[in-house]
């Protein structure tokens, strides 16, 4: 336990995949606001859906539960 370790690696780090939009339409992103329910703890997702370039919401959809099955019930 008590020999010496040398030193630790450091992980490659690579940088995030960058995007450039230099018109409106190019590049959408997407984000989750959560939205308060008639009750308490209760609370409805809203998901826009955001044009990079002109930031503007250009749609959306609200869901009561967070799920990777995307069918409305």
């Amino acid at each position: 336990m008590q020999n010496h370790r040398g030193k630790s690696k450091k992980p490659e780090r690579k940088l995030p995949e960058s995007h450039l939009a230099t018109a409106p339409n190019q590049v959408w992103t997407w984000d989750i606001t959560w939205l308060k329910g008639p009750v308490k703890g209760m609370f409805y997702r809203l998901y826009p859906i955001i044009d990079i370039f002109s930031r503007k919401i250009v749609g959306w959809e609200i869901w009561e539960t967070e799920e990777a099955n995307m069918q409305k019930n």
